[in-house]
């Protein structure tokens, strides 16, 4: 939070949120991000950031404008006082440097569970990898845990689930196991915070990813608010292949095992994705 009195306009440096160079008072500069503020103000007066973007006032008292960088800066000048409070949900880009490409790492998971309708299914196998942004393997043992559960939740599984839980061994694995979920949570996020030491940098990725979030979301919360809120699917990739790419492009996909054991399905999700960063990203090094 950075707090300026309205009446002054003193000039002032932000640097402890990552913006680079923040200042607020009559020549005020503010690189690359989205802004907002909502008049509270006695007088009822508006200000504005910079000359090249200023701040027009709406007839319900708020304003915003969208700058090139897309981050998000908050501004409420408090009712009846002369104080601005600036609060932050992200960082910018510094000394007003934009760039679209990202070199942070791809936290890669998939999960075994008891089925697809949470809450009454439950987690049961995890495994994590993690790869740089050209899906190079950062370390390559990687991460996996088998959580404890009871025979009654077992029993609940459909057939299905029964049987191939059954054939990868994985449910004598969950009855012989001692570890809770909690503690289960807080290794798979000490390894993940080992190589993303930086909050909200790094992607989920997997093979319809989503459903292995939303199970993480009910039973992992702090590792899901740890990782950014976007996701890497590689199953919407090949979707998207399918409809738009020549067939030869499919034939030439890495053929999968589908042994619904998590480690060895991420290792396979990480090699689609490789395939489909050489063949159809050109190796990353696609150029317009």
């Amino acid at each position: 939070m950075f707090r300026c009195v309205i009446g002054a306009l003193p000039r002032r440096t932000l640097n402890s949120f990552g913006f680079g160079r923040i200042t607020v008072g009559k020549r005020d500069t503010i690189p690359s991000i989205t802004a907002s503020c909502r008049y509270y103000s006695s007088g009822g007066k508006g200000w504005n950031f910079s000359s090249s973007n200023r701040f027009g006032r709406m007839a319900d008292n708020t304003s915003s404008a969208s700058l090139p960088g897309g981050e998000q800066v908050a501004v409420i000048a408090q009712a009846g006082t002369s104080t601005v409070d600036i609060s932050t949900t992200s960082t910018s880009n510094v000394n007003n440097q934009t760039s679209l490409k990202s070199t942070n790492p791809l936290v890669w998971i998939d999960c075994e569970m008891t089925g697809l309708n949470p809450p009454q299914d439950k987690l049961l196998q995890i495994a994590c990898y993690i790869t740089d942004s050209q899906l190079t393997l950062l370390e390559p043992t990687g991460f996996e845990v088998v959580i404890s559960r009871p025979q009654s939740l077992l029993s609940q599984m459909d057939d299905w689930c029964t049987t191939t839980h059954t054939s990868t061994g994985l449910i004598p694995r969950v009855l012989s196991s001692t570890t809770t979920v909690t503690e289960a949570s807080n290794q798979l996020l000490s390894y993940i915070q080992k190589y993303v030491p930086e909050k909200k940098t790094a992607i989920m990725c997997g093979n319809s990813i989503h459903f292995d979030k939303l199970f993480l979301s009910i039973e992992m919360p702090e590792v899901v608010e740890w990782l950014n809120y976007r996701v890497g699917d590689v199953s919407s990739i090949k979707e998207f292949a399918r409809r738009w790419c020549d067939e030869e492009v499919l034939e030439g996909l890495p053929v999968k095992k589908y042994t619904h054991e998590a480690r060895e399905d991420i290792l396979e999700s990480i090699e689609e994705a490789r395939y489909y960063r050489r063949v159809l990203f050109r190796g990353g090094d696609f150029k317009v």
